[in-house]
């Protein structure tokens, strides 16, 4: 892992030491919906989820809802555009919700997710258990390392959702859900790679990928971003389904090597506490910066570029304005030219 990923504290060293032993447990066998094994990765979140929120250290009085319910909905095939539309799907759904309620009800909240299904083929260890397990990292930081007691300016909803593999479906049952109305924003946590450093797949504007560039190591390139809306990218994530539904925000996910994915080899000899730390560092700061933006911060909603150099600067820029910036040039070198 590159140097540029800051020392641990000891507050940090004990959370992460916790989420690397979920990561463990979550990784022991391929758990596809609706399988035994995914059964017992579900009753193992939930078991984690509820022994943070009810432990003596918890500052802040956060809600569980273990999400059982069918659904009916409609959904045009995610992963392919060209079959009929207005499917109408019924589905079982489990996820797991945790609100944490912030301290200006009004303001719209902030939404986290990953995913607890495998593929039947892998372990599912970076998809998505490293998510998973920042996320349980992320509850225990917010609701435990508070040392001032105070609530974030915003509701932050966790969803532990489950059957992303076959349809997206676990984000697409969280709007229905009375908690959807309450968040406007999402930080997604997804693997198509191991190991490494996870990287800003995609954002849906200026703003909210400003607040990502504040996190301690941020890494990524908005050409990442191209590669999925030109479909040279061959999968997808949860994020369509945030993005489709009217959320702004962020994909962050391990990307590379590329060619474990859905694989034997997604598994915990392929990545490190180092790489999970990265993504959890950098999806708790994203997370606590939106969770506590004010309205003007948040206002601007421009297409974005964004990429890092050496893993050390971050730099966001205005799609637009980067075009217009363009244009200048151009008009201004002939006249430049001609005058040398």
């Amino acid at each position: 892992m590159p140097s540029t990923i800051p020392a641990l504290d000891e507050h940090a060293d004990s959370i992460l030491s916790h989420s690397w032993h979920d990561l463990q447990l979550l990784s022991e066998s391929p758990h596809p919906y609706g399988s035994r094994a995914n059964d017992k990765v579900h009753d193992y979140i939930l078991q984690r989820v509820r022994s943070i929120v009810g432990h003596e250290n918890a500052k802040i009085n956060a809600t569980v809802d273990e999400d059982m319910r069918p659904y009916l909905f409609r959904q045009d095939d995610v992963f392919d555009s060209s079959l009929p539309s207005g499917r109408v799907l019924y589905y079982e759904s489990n996820n797991i919700l945790v609100k944490v309620p912030g301290s200006d009800p009004s303001l719209p909240g902030v939404l986290v997710s990953a995913h607890y299904d495998s593929v039947p083929t892998a372990y599912g260890t970076t998809d998505d258990g490293a998510g998973i397990a920042s996320m349980l990292g992320m509850l225990e930081a917010i609701l435990h390392n508070n040392n001032d007691n105070t609530l974030p300016l915003r509701t932050i909803v966790f969803n532990f959702n489950n059957n992303e593999e076959f349809g997206l479906l676990g984000a697409e049952s969280f709007f229905e859900h009375h908690w959807s109305k309450e968040v406007e924003f999402f930080v997604n946590l997804e693997g198509a790679g191991a190991g490494g450093r996870a990287v800003l797949f995609r954002g849906t504007d200026l703003s909210v990928v400003k607040h990502f560039a504040s996190s301690r190591a941020p890494h990524g390139n908005s050409i990442l971003q191209h590669g999925f809306d030109s479909r040279l990218i061959n999968s997808e994530t949860d994020y369509k389904i945030y993005s489709r539904n009217g959320l702004r925000g962020l994909d962050i996910a391990f990307y590379t090597p590329r060619n474990i994915y859905h694989t034997k080899d997604d598994s915990i000899q392929g990545i490190s506490k180092e790489a999970l730390y990265h993504m959890y560092g950098n999806a708790l700061d994203s997370t606590l910066s939106l969770a506590n933006a004010a309205e003007d911060s948040l206002d601007n909603c421009d297409r974005v570029v964004y990429f890092d150099i050496l893993g050390r600067y971050f730099y966001v820029l205005s799609l637009p304005i980067l075009f217009q910036m363009d244009i200048i040039l151009l008009l201004l070198f002939p006249a430049i030219t001609i005058s040398l």
